[in-house]
């Protein structure tokens, strides 16, 4: 199974979604990409401001339900945080809570490696990898067992500074978020990302799968191989 993963970059607005919609790949959509393509697969986040902005959307727990999330242990931890440093109303904080308890948000806890970043679009290819309950052998063969390649197309993971916009939802989808005003980027987040990406390269050979960037001109062409989505999509286009 191959993936495409949306970032939040503002790339993501030049995206041909009739061509996703009749690809093969499995769509990981990552915090907003919602705001734009809600049809995802499933949708990782690991902030709980993502959730309560679809409360403030007044989005029912079936609808919530139905973007069919996934989270990390992480994700309880800042919603604990968010309450003591009163970020979110104790309303809030029990109705996410329930969301936890009934499984409309469900936790998971495998990853083929440790989690070492906080960013969100990495924990979820450490999820991915893992996500096919591969085997490990532990006797001195770096493998996997009976595992195929996967390639994670990444659309919409920048990289790149921007002094005017940090992601597409905070300009044109402002009305919808908790964050205020488009800002710039942080350049010394986007760095740490940068690096962090390197530390996923490492591991690509061992755990057999690709990084693909999608995104013309990101700074992440750097280090990963670049191919045009458009290319990507039909290459993986469903046949009739």
């Amino acid at each position: 199974m191959d993936y495409l993963i949306l970032g939040n970059g503002p790339s993501l607005s030049t995206v041909d979604w009739e061509s996703v919609r009749n690809s093969t790949l499995k769509v990981a959509g990552v915090n907003r990409s919602y705001f734009i393509y809600d049809e995802h697969d499933f949708l990782f986040l690991q902030d709980p401001i993502v959730i309560q902005e679809m409360f403030d959307a007044g989005m029912s727990d079936k609808e919530i339900r139905d973007f069919r999330i996934l989270t990390t242990p992480y994700f309880s931890k800042r919603l604990q945080r968010d309450r003591a440093q009163s970020k979110i109303t104790a309303r809030e904080f029990t109705r996410t809570a329930g969301l936890i308890a009934q499984e409309l948000v469900s936790i998971i806890r495998l990853s083929a490696w440790s989690p070492f970043s906080p960013f969100t679009v990495i924990n979820l290819i450490g999820f991915l990898v893992h996500a096919d309950q591969r085997i490990f052998k532990t006797k001195g063969t770096k493998a996997y067992n009976k595992t195929k390649p996967v390639t994670f197309y990444l659309a919409g993971c920048d990289l790149s500074h921007s002094p005017d916009n940090n992601h597409f939802w905070q300009s044109t989808h402002e009305q919808h978020s908790r964050l205020s005003g488009s800002g710039g980027s942080n350049t010394r987040q986007l760095t740490r990302q940068y690096h962090h990406f390197k530390r996923v390269l490492v591991r690509s050979e061992f755990f057999n799968f690709r990084l693909v960037s999608v995104t013309k001109d990101a700074k992440i062409n750097k280090i990963i191989e670049y191919e045009p989505i458009n290319t990507v999509l039909n290459k993986h286009r469903k046949r009739q």
